[in-house]
């Protein structure tokens, strides 16, 4: 089966188009989860501080009340973190994704780029044998017309 060339080549190109698109959303992916473990460190950070503070804190207490505080205080923090560590899972998982279909991309944009070469090299195929022909009657029609004179 012969493979139409112009098809196969912008076969190609449309895939190596999806391949980048595919490459700048697992660009922009990996970005986010950056900054969402930057989020997280400093959430874990704000909380070893708030837990360092508290025993302070809780020795300066001169009421129920303030006690209450620190505890409202530290509990305000742990939930900062689990809010920073559920948001980094998500990154995670998006950046996971995005890498899944990069690499599906990168695939099919190997494929068709092989799809496309070897259309090229049916028809420089094609062409060779049509001027090997060409040469051949060529060749006849003067081996022809010497053995006529």
């Amino acid at each position: 089966m012969t493979i139409n060339r112009r098809a196969a080549q912008a076969l190609s190109s449309a895939r190596l188009l999806l391949r980048e698109a595919a490459a700048a959303e697992h660009a922009a992916s990996s970005d986010h989860q950056m900054r969402a473990q930057e989020i997280l460190d400093a959430a874990h950070d704000e909380l070893e501080q708030t837990l360092e503070a508290a025993p302070a804190a809780m020795s300066a207490a001169r009421s129920v009340d303030a006690l209450a505080r620190v505890s409202q205080h530290v509990t305000e923090r742990r939930e900062s973190v689990d809010r920073a560590v559920a948001g980094c899972d998500a990154a995670i998982q998006d950046t996971d994704a995005a890498a899944t279909r990069l690499r599906e991309r990168a695939r099919q944009a190997y494929v068709a780029r092989q799809l496309a070469e070897r259309a090229e090299r049916e028809r420089a195929g094609l062409e060779e044998r049509r001027d090997q022909r060409t040469q051949d009657e060529v060749r006849r029609r003067a081996v022809r017309d010497s053995q006529r004179r």
